[in-house]
């Protein structure tokens, strides 16, 4: 996807592909702990990285995901380069993980990123309310 300029993936609660372990309240996916519907298809860095790679030469990203879903987990695996990546907006599956992983993930391979997004909700505010508490980071070139 050479072309790709922008892309929104959101994996909502209808996607149907679950992580066996969260409602145990493990993650899957930390220090290489997963179950079988989140380990990566295969060892070759190459076929990982499916949803992530098919995306990886956009500019500009919104990736949500429902929390307990292992497609991102999956992919992060073998991370690819988001070369491209200018702005990228991200919900709090990506803040959750253990030591930030997927959020550290991303960052690490984003060279050229000017602007992260932070989508996350307040766990009260949601169930009564709905509300959303939207925090901006802007981030300046990074020489890597």
């Amino acid at each position: 996807m050479a072309l790709l300029e922008a892309a929104c993936v959101n994996l909502s609660d209808r996607c149907k592909d679950v992580c066996l372990n969260y409602d145990s309240g493990v993650f899957c996916g930390a220090k290489d702990n997963t179950c079988k519907n989140c380990v990566p298809i295969s060892d070759n860095c190459s076929s990982d990285c499916v949803l992530l790679g098919g995306i990886s030469r956009a500019k500009h990203l919104k990736l949500i995901s429902e929390i307990g879903k292992p497609i991102f987990t999956r992919d992060l695996k073998h991370c690819p380069k988001f070369s491209k990546l200018k702005t990228l907006l991200l919900n709090e599956y990506w803040c959750e993980a253990p030591d930030l992983d997927p959020l550290a993930c991303i960052m690490k391979n984003s060279p050229v990123l000017e602007k992260l997004t932070l989508q996350l909700f307040s766990k009260d505010s949601v169930s009564s309310k709905g509300e959303k508490i939207r925090v901006v980071v802007d981030l300046p070139c990074l020489d890597h």
